[in-house]
């Protein structure tokens, strides 16, 4: 217990250099690879922000373990009866090493099972386990990606240590990341005599305790040691090939499965075909081919928006800005256009004649079609913005609905409230602009205005055709068209006056010949 806080503040700034790689290498876009086979792109950043955030799972793991061993069965004696112990031997020996330690130790609630079972420190070597072969994994990512440099495939380099090789000038070994993998593979040979020693142990007493205690105390060490310098000597120095990652990437064949929308299949294959017998672009066959202008044909191998995970219907004819954000399996229809300053979350639906300029759109929002987000739109979680809508300088809330045929400026819309159709907010007297606040759960009947300042209440009800410009209270209904009234029998009245005059206009114009 001594240790974990070490142990887990040393694998913390591991994560965070990880962090600031994954940050700095965030526009470095490259082909990613499973079964060591070319697969569609992906960003360093977000290869090396994976490695981080297994990481800190992995700490989340050891803290977990080793709330565990917290849990004392001193006083249990011979086999938990604590038998020859006084009766506060127990209690009092957890409160007084928890004095002298400065830790947070606790009695255990069944001194019989803290005698025979070793559990907890098998779950703690487990989460030890667990993290070794998470590190492995990165470190051998790490010697892959920078293996080479001319025959391997060199997308990163790591910082010279040592001399790699007394036969070879120059050779640069990814010497700190093989030690990572030692160190590690000893620490899993550890674990392994613990769970061993675990359930070696019977009836009322396990006698393993010596070697269990052990091996722990020393995979920790051996932990502690081997990140650290591994992070301090390998991590930090780390360097990104930038056209070595971006010259494998285009000329990767699966680069042609954004192409199968407008090419179709079968050129598309052909085309990957051609690309990979000749060594040659997928841009530059498809080009010379004549199934693409070279213009087209950059639009839809933005490699990009490829690795935010977004789907382009039809990629020709959807436009974006240099600094367009899109978030994970976003679907983008036809004919979209992303003006600068875009952020898109993830599951978000964007759908056809939509126009986006300096507005965000969070998680699962749902855009168009032929909406038209202007800047200082802030479209929250779940939204809903419908066709013919336009949105400027306002925040819809979580689950909002904004309808069809809208305007919605220099205003809140609350998380759940619906905006019927042909709502405008009149927000601008010729010379200054006012808010329109709709409250949580309101409800805007269609063909309404609201004349700002105004405040619609949380729950309230604004009848259809209103002309709203004070304010409304909660859970309210608020009502300003003019009463209803009927004549009967006027309407066919009317209609047969029109018939007769139209009927005597016809036969004054027939005389007049």
């Amino acid at each position: 217990l001594w240790r974990i806080d070490e142990l887990v503040n040393t694998l913390q700034a591991c994560a965070d250099a990880f962090k600031a790689k994954a940050s700095e290498w965030d526009d470095v876009v490259k082909s990613g690879r499973t079964h060591l086979q070319d697969a569609v792109p992906v960003r360093l950043g977000q290869e090396v922000g994976a490695w981080a955030k297994a990481i800190e799972r992995d700490i989340e793991k050891i803290n977990d373990a080793g709330e565990g061993l917290r849990r004392l069965g001193i006083g249990g004696t011979a086999n938990g009866t604590g038998l020859n112990a006084h009766p506060e031997y127990h209690a009092r020996m957890v409160q007084k090493l928890s004095e002298l330690s400065g830790l947070n130790l606790h009695e255990s609630d069944n001194l019989f099972e803290s005698m025979q079972s070793m559990q907890d420190a098998v779950h703690f070597s487990g989460a030890l386990r667990t993290t070794a072969q998470d590190l492995i994994r990165i470190a051998n990512d790490i010697r892959l990606l920078a293996s080479g440099p001319t025959t391997g495939l060199a997308e990163i380099t790591c910082p010279p240590v040592q001399p790699g090789s007394s036969i070879m000038p120059g050779k640069v070994n990814p010497v700190m990341a093989e030690m990572l993998n030692m160190a590690m593979f000893h620490i899993i040979g550890n674990d392994m005599t613990v769970m061993m020693a675990g359930q070696a142990g019977q009836l009322e007493l396990n006698v393993m305790m010596p070697i269990i205690a052990y091996n722990l105390f020393q995979s920790m060490d051996v932990m502690i040691g081997a990140v650290r310098a591994f992070t301090e000597k390998c991590v930090v120095g780390l360097t990104a090939n930038r056209e070595k990652a971006e010259g494998w990437l285009a000329r990767n064949p699966i680069l042609v499965t954004a192409l199968n929308p407008i090419i179709g299949y079968a050129k598309g294959a052909e085309v990957a075909k051609k690309s990979l017998a000749e060594n040659r672009s997928i841009r530059d066959i498809v080009v010379e081919l004549g199934y693409m202008t070279a213009e087209k044909a950059d639009e839809a191998l933005d490699a990009r928006a490829m690795t935010e995970g977004a789907s382009l219907v039809a990629p020709e004819t959807v436009f974006f800005s240099w600094d367009t954000q899109l978030g994970r399996d976003v679907v983008v229809a036809p004919f979209v256009t992303f003006a600068p300053g875009v952020s898109v979350g993830d599951d978000v639906e964007i759908r056809s004649f939509c126009h986006l300029e300096g507005a965000s759109v969070a998680s699962g929002a749902q855009i168009g079609p032929y909406a038209r987000l202007r800047p200082g739109a802030k479209i929250a979680e779940d939204a809903h913005i419908g066709n013919f809508v336009e949105v400027k300088n306002t925040t819809v809330e979580t689950g909002a609905k904004v309808n069809h045929l809208t305007y919605i400026g220099d205003a809140r819309v609350g998380a759940k409230a619906n905006v019927g159709a042909g709502t405008i907010t009149c927000n601008y007297d010729g010379f200054s602009k006012s808010l329109t606040d709709i409250g949580v759960g309101a409800f805007i009947g269609s063909n309404s205005s609201l004349v700002a300042p105004v405040r619609i209440g949380d729950g309230a009800i604004v009848g259809a055709g209103s002309v709203i410009s004070g304010q409304v209270a909660a859970d309210a209904l608020a009502l300003t068209r003019a009463a209803q009234s009927e004549k009967a029998g006027w309407a066919k009245a009317f209609r047969e006056r029109k018939r007769a005059a139209k009927a005597a206009e016809k036969t004054k114009g027939e005389r007049a010949k």
